[in-house]
């Protein structure tokens, strides 16, 4: 075996190279899966074994390191994703400041030429409708005084 800072680059198995993440059983010279020997739930669970043969697998797996360029990996994707995330801030807030001056644009728009349309017939129907007169301390509508005259 082959070791680089404590990990085996190749784990040779007699005449086999066994793979990542596998290892050599001496007694037949056969390649097994690491979990099998280092997770506790399973059956051919072996402290022992899996701390000699498995260092890779208690790397990457159990104890979960992880190397210094995919942490600086993971940061420069995190800050893409922070610009992106404020870009699409800023141009909803700008789409919807854009979308409410829009529609007061129309609703005056659309009253002033309602207005224009009605010319004084509104004015006058809601002059009428609403005003009142006072005569001799009597209150009436003004449209029951034009139809009286």
């Amino acid at each position: 075996m082959h070791q680089s800072g404590g990990l085996t680059i190749t784990k040779l198995c007699g005449e086999l190279e066994c793979p990542k993440y596998h290892l050599c059983q001496v007694h037949d010279l056969q390649c097994y899966p690491c979990p099998s020997y280092c997770n506790k739930t399973s059956h051919n669970f072996d402290v022992n074994i899996c701390e000699r043969q498995c260092q890779d697998y208690i790397h990457d797996f159990i104890q979960h390191y992880v190397r210094a360029d995919e942490i600086q990996d993971s940061l420069q994707e995190l800050e893409f994703l922070k610009f992106w995330m404020l870009c699409l801030t800023i141009l909803t807030v700008i789409a919807l400041i854009s979308m409410f001056f829009a529609s007061m644009f129309l609703w005056t728009r659309k009253r002033k030429t309602l207005n224009i349309e009605n010319g004084r017939k509104e004015t006058r129907l809601k002059n009428n409708m609403f005003s009142v007169k006072f005569k001799d301390n009597a209150v009436s509508i003004l449209s029951e005084t034009i139809d009286n005259q």
